[in-house]
């Protein structure tokens, strides 16, 4: 019998050792995308699909496909929770909503930033994406008028009401990671103001800064 919440993640091409949680809450399932084998008892691991024609970035690539989409794949659950693989859920999610209330997106501010356009050019000088790409985004979003300092997220963790808002959040996002950058900070918060602005405004909750916040802690597993 599923469980109201699905704690998701995903490792590929070795970027973190899967490893399982410090603190297993009963609220919860857990499931990981994994493209080898490893010595887990609590993940349920499911193997990858091999979407990406793209050869730059295709690990990262391929991991957004369960992390942007994951309410049309587990559509079953009342909430997902994201978390790289790096990371760990610390508190148990139930409790999260019992505080805050009922909102649509609970994530994690940005520790540094608090725009899109600043975090594209970041992203295009260090060469953590195609600048050509990334370049592109920032022209259409400039000419849509999107606002500079509309906010910025941490993308690493979240939490996700499972309703029709959310899922057409995530195809819209989804069209952005596949036609600009994959780095999924860059197009969020637009997707967030495009929706608002055509009468589907998305309900967030900032739960705090990364690594200072209490919800979530890294686990010290990334190798690469």
């Amino acid at each position: 019998m599923k469980k109201d919440f699905l704690v998701l993640t995903c490792t590929l091409g070795g970027k973190d050792k899967l490893t399982d949680p410090s603190i297993v809450f009963d609220s919860c399932d857990y499931i990981a995308i994994v493209d080898q084998p490893y010595d887990t008892t609590v993940w349920n691991l499911y193997s990858y699909y091999n979407f990406s024609s793209i050869d730059n970035f295709t690990h990262r690539r391929n991991a957004k496909l369960y992390k942007v989409l994951s309410t049309i794949l587990f559509p079953d659950y009342k909430y997902i929770i994201w978390h790289d693989g790096n990371y760990e859920l610390n508190v148990d999610p139930k409790d999260i909503i019992e505080k805050y209330g009922e909102h649509d997106f609970y994530t994690i501010q940005h520790p540094i930033r608090n725009c899109s356009y600043e975090e594209m050019q970041v992203i295009a000088n260090s060469g953590r994406d195609n600048p050509k790409l990334v370049e592109s985004q920032y022209n259409y979003y400039n000419q849509q008028n999107f606002p500079k300092q509309f906010g910025l997220y941490a993308m690493g963790n979240s939490i996700k009401c499972v309703n029709v808002k959310i899922t057409t959040l995530e195809l819209k996002w989804w069209e952005h990671i596949t036609k600009y950058s994959s780095r999924d900070q860059c197009s969020f918060m637009y997707c967030v103001w495009d929706m608002q602005r055509n009468n589907m405004p998305i309900n967030i909750k900032n739960l705090g800064i990364l690594d200072k916040n209490i919800y979530f802690k890294s686990k010290g597993t990334r190798l690469i």
